[in-house]
């Protein structure tokens, strides 16, 4: 496996990857209790509309703000224990998996990293581009449960 991108493949896959064969088979459905986050970000497809009408100097400003915001948010469901599982246009799905620990655990990670993520985007809700500043804002939704995921490919 490349290292350059265990960055981007959720912690408790590398855990199985790093165990025996059958551990992380291809093909193979893996099912488990996490807690879910859901971010959407509120005004960045205006933004995104926005920065493509302006043209090249548009799409540099989007670049910075891909960078910034979502890096930011990126950063922070990691540093509570987090795994980014998908980037759905302007939203991020993240799961705490549970894994030899109470539920309970993984789903106060979770909120803690609503809570914070909640902060960071009171900081970075002022986006300024060429034609002023455009605001930016976050839902949240979290859930726990049962999940299930679903290894593509061949050894």
């Amino acid at each position: 496996m490349s290292y350059k991108l265990t960055p981007h493949i959720p912690r408790w896959l590398l855990r199985r990857l790093a165990g025996p064969p059958s551990a992380a088979a291809p093909g193979r459905v893996y099912t488990f209790d996490a807690a879910v986050l859901y971010l959407d970000i509120v005004g960045f497809t205006a933004l995104t509309e926005e920065m493509a009408a302006i043209g090249p100097r548009g799409v540099e400003v989007l670049g910075r703000v891909l960078d910034t915001v979502f890096g930011t948010l990126v950063s922070t469901i990691l540093a509570f224990g987090g795994d980014v599982t998908d980037f759905g246009g302007d939203a991020i799905t993240s799961l705490w998996v549970v894994e030899g620990e109470e539920p309970r655990a993984a789903v106060l990670r979770a909120c803690a990293a609503a809570l914070n993520l909640r902060a960071l985007m009171g900081r970075l809700n002022r986006v300024e581009t060429p034609s002023g500043p455009h605001p930016l804002a976050i839902r949240l939704g979290i859930g726990y449960g049962p999940a299930a995921a679903f290894i593509l490919g061949s050894e």
